[in-house]
């Protein structure tokens, strides 16, 4: 995909590449900074007041949030990770 991106077919010559990086340059920090999310850990604050950390297997994960929330929080976590890491996949 970066490939892709970086690619301009209707520059040519000394500039073709210098401004192309760019983009692709604030993708991946977007895309960096959004895998940083921790959807469990921010859930559970929200919802309980508790550190998730502190619960259960001690794990921000999915799994954990569905032992010590409830299922509902935990297909929410679930499906916000799923949704963060196709975001960033492409």
């Amino acid at each position: 995909m970066i490939p892709a991106v970086l690619f301009d077919s209707q520059t040519s010559g000394a500039a073709a590449g210098a401004w192309s990086y760019v983009p692709a340059a604030r993708l991946l920090v977007v895309a960096y900074l959004l895998g940083g999310i921790p959807f469990g850990y921010l859930l559970v604050r929200w919802k309980t007041g508790r550190d998730v950390r502190a619960l259960g297997s001690g794990n921000i994960g999915a799994t954990n949030v569905l032992r010590t929330t409830g299922r509902g929080w935990g297909v929410l976590t679930l499906g916000l990770d799923i949704a963060k890491d196709t975001w960033r996949c492409g």
